[in-house]
């Protein structure tokens, strides 16, 4: 069939062109969707905790749910570090609180990994009984942060504070005494029992978590980074 160029109106060169673009801009949207998706689908993401007492495991796991995603769960107690910091894209990292602050071995990961944590570090987390509602106690919690992010050359774009718990009776000698000087000498009271846990501030954040990959992915698919 011989094209005859003379048949291809102005209005139908331009429905055409339209039509031909359209369609080549939907098909390239489609894909980079699917690609954003795929990306995150796959992405490996891990959750690096400290817990003593079990306060941080449970805000750990709750993070996870609400974040939605791979997450695997990683006690620092229980993991060697070198033998994981390759196997995962992403890290999200949180530490108990207690007298002498966060837990050393996330401090030292922190500080013999900084490199990789620069790169993979999504979010951090402390687990605490101090409470932001005062310029005092918000200090106190930067302080807390700061054996996690102090290493890096900028800290994650997400932290968060959350409530933890205390039983008295589950303190181990050291501790306790610890603990009651500090609560005697600094806070002025006395010893005893509190849960500030939160599972909906803990998911919360967890969702942020997922908001906050989305958003990476979906700039690297773009060629935004």
């Amino acid at each position: 069939m011989k094209f005859n160029i003379k048949e291809i109106t102005r209005r139908g060169f331009i429905a055409t062109t339209v039509k031909t673009t359209l369609g080549g801009y939907l098909a390239f949207s489609y894909g980079s969707a699917i690609a954003a998706v795929l990306d995150q689908k796959d992405t490996r993401i891990g959750l690096i905790y400290a817990s003593r007492y079990g306060a941080t495991a449970d805000n750990a796991a709750w993070i996870a749910k609400g974040a939605g995603l791979d997450v695997t769960l990683l006690d620092i107690e229980a993991i060697n570090v070198s033998s994981v910091i390759n196997r995962y894209d992403r890290f999200i990292v949180g530490s108990g609180v207690w007298r002498e602050g966060i837990h050393e071995a996330i401090r030292t990961m922190m500080t013999k990994y900084a490199a990789v944590f620069d790169e993979k570090l999504i979010a951090s987390f402390v687990v605490c009984g101090t409470q932001p509602n005062s310029e005092e106690n918000k200090a106190r919690i930067a302080g807390y942060f700061s054996g996690i992010h102090d290493p890096l050359k900028q800290p994650p774009l997400l932290s968060q504070a959350l409530g933890g718990r205390l039983r008295v009776e589950s303190l181990s000698e050291q501790d306790y005494e610890l603990l009651s000087n500090f609560y005697h000498n600094i806070l002025k009271t006395e010893l005893a029992n509190w849960d500030r846990t939160d599972p909906a501030a803990a998911r919360s954040f967890g969702e942020q978590t997922n908001r906050q990959i989305r958003s990476v992915q979906t700039r690297r698919v773009s060629g935004a980074v």
